[in-house]
């Protein structure tokens, strides 16, 4: 048993280091960031039958459902080479999350120093892009009245940088809350939260926002009714509009997003003007994703995705120019498309799977659940390597941190 417990924590000593090396590398080799996950793919194989002797096992389900799908694709599709990336994807994903649920559960009470050693990669990451803004200022703000993006110092695809970043704001937000944290690491959470709740309203994206205070609202309804702090939802409450107003007032890239947001509303059910809006082509993007889903029931596969959508365009002779009709960016619909409705049930069944475990947390998963389950109604997270690795490594490390079960040993005073 000593031997057996040995081997689990010098296991679990091995993935820590390597999933930190990992997350840093998501913004300059996306080589390292494919080894650390095959690493970690080994390492959860060798552990995998204790998994199922855990009290997180229930999520093995919904994730190999999920790997079921992307495998009978493959098996039915092997010949195009774009099914075997989507297989690769849900793979990695499958087995980040199974070693992170694992490994983190063994680990904790190095957890929440993990946490703060990542957030402080996304700190320096935020610093070096807005200082990169505020040299081109004027250029980008223009940019963005064009629906156009702030670039991130990296490859990183900015929709993606700006849910890393709300992820990261939820976790330091919910340490400070709950006193998670040791006096001397205090100083560091606090202004890490500033400064990347800053760059996030320069940065972000309108879907990281949106899911971010998505999840705040959620967060802050859940934490007033287990505390009994009623007051906590009217000071709350009254604090996202607040928040927002001043971001508006104080950041001309937050108000150029609102700007072109209102000109992307207006734009809405006039076919001469939705082209090159944003928010207009998804919605379009929408119909033809739903189209495609009830045109076939089973899926058209992963291949032929692109094919269906862009015929479903032209059979319904769409009023947007060939360069803007998009796939759904919606991960239900990809799936749905996919794999059809069982693809659009094994996704709810993953959040079914996780809702039921935040009755064993605290606020914090419940809100990160949130603005997964917000933000993948605007991007497809399971389709980008730095989406799937960060919902691996955080959605675990979220479970295990902000458990209720104080044997745990996650509380650091």
């Amino acid at each position: 048993m000593l031997a057996k417990t040995q081997w689990r924590s010098t296991l679990s000593k091995i993935y820590l280091p390597i999933v930190i090396v990992g997350f840093a590398a998501l913004w300059f080799s996306p080589a390292i960031v494919s080894i650390v996950t095959a690493i970690c793919g080994i390492l959860f194989l060798v552990q995998a039958k204790n998994l199922l002797s855990e009290s997180y096992k229930s999520l093995l389900y919904p994730v190999l459902v999920i790997l079921l799908l992307a495998v009978l694709d493959l098996i039915f599709h092997s010949s195009a080479s774009i099914v075997l990336d989507k297989w690769l994807l849900i793979l990695g994903f499958s087995f980040l999350f199974l070693s992170g649920t694992y490994f983190q559960l063994i680990s904790n009470k190095n957890l929440i120093t993990v946490f703060l050693i990542l957030c402080f990669i996304v700190l320096v990451i935020n610093i070096l892009s807005v200082s990169n803004y505020f040299i081109h200022k004027e250029y980008y703000d223009q940019m963005l009245l064009q629906s156009k993006s702030i670039p991130i110092t990296s490859e990183m695809h900015h929709i993606h940088f700006g849910i890393i970043n709300a992820i990261a704001l939820l976790g330091l937000g919910s340490l400070l809350v709950l006193g998670k944290v040791k006096s001397s690491l205090q100083v560091f959470t606090v202004l890490a939260f500033i400064v990347i709740f800053f760059c996030f309203h320069i940065l972000s994206s309108r879907t990281g926002l949106l899911a971010f205070y998505a999840a705040v609202f959620v967060s802050i309804i859940t934490y007033a009714i287990c505390s009994g702090k009623r007051k906590v939802i009217y000071i709350g409450t009254a604090a996202i509009p607040l928040m927002l107003v001043s971001a508006y007032f104080f950041s001309s890239s937050f108000q150029n997003k609102v700007l072109n947001s209102i000109e992307d509303v207006q734009s809405w059910g006039n076919p001469e003007k939705i082209n090159y809006k944003s928010m207009a082509m998804r919605i379009e993007a929408y119909k033809v994703g739903w189209q495609v889903i009830l045109q076939n029931p089973i899926g058209v596969g992963a291949d032929a995705m692109n094919q269906s959508i862009q015929k479903t365009y032209e059979s319904n002779k769409s009023v947007l120019y060939k360069e803007n009709r998009k796939d759904p960016h919606n991960q239900f619909l990809e799936f749905g498309v996919k794999y059809g409705w069982i693809g659009i049930l094994a996704l709810l069944f993953f959040f079914y799977q996780l809702l039921i475990l935040t009755k064993q947390s605290w606020f914090p998963v419940l809100g990160l659940v949130t603005l997964l389950f917000v933000a993948m109604q605007f991007e497809s997270l399971l389709e980008r390597q730095a989406s799937i690795y960060t919902i691996g490594l955080f959605m675990p490390l979220f479970i295990v941190l902000f458990s209720k079960n104080e044997t745990n040993g996650t509380t650091l005073t």
